[in-house]
């Protein structure tokens, strides 16, 4: 009989088994594995739902301007050139991309293609069939961060900064609130809303509140309350909550005694 530890097929499920993966498999083949699962026919559909589609022939079209983001992000320590060069995105019979053509793509694409890209690929990422969940109830999370941006004018003015010893605005990036909600079956992050560092995180949730399925479980991080999040009767929320916090009603939240497992 074949131990099961001996097995070369299984599936790494810690992060150094993950990273250690990652690394034999080079960037080159991470990339292929990702690009295979994103179907083609979506990225047609995003940007013909959105009117970005090229219509002139161009040596970088909308297209694989998609791809040039997506590789920025799996090759964020390479300059934008490097990565076209690299993921060979151009059409054939090009030689040699200048590089001013690469952010006239980008501005020509805009964002509205990605958005409309990662919402046809998280629903169908969340459709997949055998996710664990809780006594069948899907798993979600909803938590939130903040993000460093580029240190420029427009940012400052838009996102602020956070305060330190010399008073507001010190820090030395503007950062961005950001709150987001995770499938935890597949980890997948399936929605995000963005704002400045003054909003606050469960002004944030609200919006998130209409992308979470009926009949789940949604487990809510502790500084989110928010009597709109566990009164939708779609969904189970769990969550820590301060003993002294008064409902709706002005009645105190029960508390189970010291030491008592939850049931």
């Amino acid at each position: 009989m074949t131990d099961e530890s001996d097995r070369t097929d299984q599936q790494p499920t810690n992060l150094a088994g993950i990273l250690s993966a990652l690394q034999e498999a080079g960037p080159q083949a991470g990339f292929e594995k990702f690009a295979s699962s994103l179907d083609p026919t979506w990225i047609e559909e995003a940007l013909a739902a959105t009117g970005t589609a090229s219509i002139r022939r161009r040596k970088l079209p909308a297209n694989l301007a998609i791809w040039v983001l997506i590789g920025m992000c799996l090759f964020a320590d390479r300059s934008i050139v490097a990565v076209v060069e690299h993921l060979r995105l151009v059409l054939p019979g090009v030689k040699k991309l200048a590089a001013s053509a690469i952010p006239k793509a980008r501005q020509r694409l805009g964002y509205e293609p990605l958005r409309h890209l990662f919402e046809k690929a998280v629903t169908a990422w969340n459709d997949t069939p055998g996710l664990r969940g809780y006594r069948g109830m899907s798993l979600y999370g909803i938590d939130g961060t903040h993000l460093r941006v580029q240190d420029s004018d427009e940012n400052f003015e838009y996102f602020g900064k956070p305060g330190g010893r010399n008073g507001p605005n010190d820090a030395g990036y503007p950062q961005v609130r950001v709150v987001a909600l995770m499938n935890l079956s597949n980890r997948l992050l399936t929605a995000a809303e963005f704002s400045p560092l003054s909003t606050g995180e469960p002004t944030l949730v609200t919006p998130l509140l209409t992308k979470i399925p009926d009949g789940s479980l949604t487990i809510v991080d502790r500084g989110l309350y928010s009597y709109k999040c566990v009164s939708d009767s779609r969904f189970a929320v769990l969550r820590r909550i301060s003993a002294d916090l008064r409902g709706a009603q002005g009645k105190y939240c029960a508390t189970r005694p010291h030491g008592r497992a939850a049931a």
